[in-house]
């Protein structure tokens, strides 16, 4: 909550600054098990759509703070925006071109048509490589401001446990998004708080497939899943 705080306290002054018409919906696991950053992201979406009527969504690690107003938040190029190109950590230099991950905005449109994000990421990292995938395969050619305006600070945070499957899951990316994303994701919305700054959702996305027993794995007649699901 102290990141998110932080976030707030910086991006709201600066949407306000722009001129956005906006609305903040912060996302939380429920309960402390492996985290599922693109079940919340498709969690998030659908939730927001639900609440009222967007063109454009910019999804924000909480960790991140812009550094400069000239990165506007908005979808006007009409190509998915990677924001965060430049962030302190990393020597404010893009590690790979083909890199979404951070702060990234996409039309409404653009996002159904890929199909959101993966559903199958337990653990850290991986979802933002799928997606890109997702992107070069619709033909959607991805977008970035002028690195010396999208400057990021990342606020420290912990270490964090990595999906085993992440390299066999990013080479189906191509394969798989038809069948795994906004159109399978599950979530049970435990809590919803309209507070001042933002609307605050608390879902259940339950535990991944693999982990529960074998016979969930039955997913995989649908989904082409890596060899080392099955």
């Amino acid at each position: 909550w102290k990141h998110l705080k932080t976030l707030l306290s910086v991006l709201h002054p600066m949407l306000r600054r722009q001129e956005l018409a906006y609305q903040i919906f912060v996302v939380e696991q429920h309960g402390n098990y492996t985290f599922n950053k693109g079940i919340l992201m498709n969690t998030g979406f659908l939730l927001a759509m639900n609440a009222s009527s967007f063109d454009c969504v910019v999804f924000h690690d909480v960790d991140l703070i812009p550094e400069d107003d000239r990165n506007l938040y908005h979808c006007a190029s009409k190509k998915p925006r990677h924001l965060s190109v430049a962030i302190d950590s990393l020597d404010y230099r893009l590690p790979y071109n083909s890199l979404v991950g951070g702060v990234f905005a996409i039309r409404v449109e653009d996002f159904v048509q890929v199909n959101g994000y993966s559903n199958l990421f337990w653990g850290w990292g991986g979802e933002d490589d799928d997606i890109s995938s997702r992107l070069m395969a619709s033909h959607l050619q991805i977008s970035r401001p002028n690195p010396s305006q999208a400057r990021y600070k990342m606020l420290g945070h912990g270490r964090r446990s990595v999906n085993k499957y992440l390299t066999s899951l990013i080479k189906t990316s191509r394969i798989r998004f038809p069948k795994d994303g906004l159109t399978t994701c599950k979530f049970r919305l435990v809590e919803e708080k309209f507070e001042p700054l933002f609307t605050h959702y608390v879902v259940d996305v339950g535990l991944p497939s693999y982990v529960v027993h074998n016979k969930t794995l039955k997913l995989s007649e649908e989904i082409p899943l890596p060899q080392k699901y099955l």
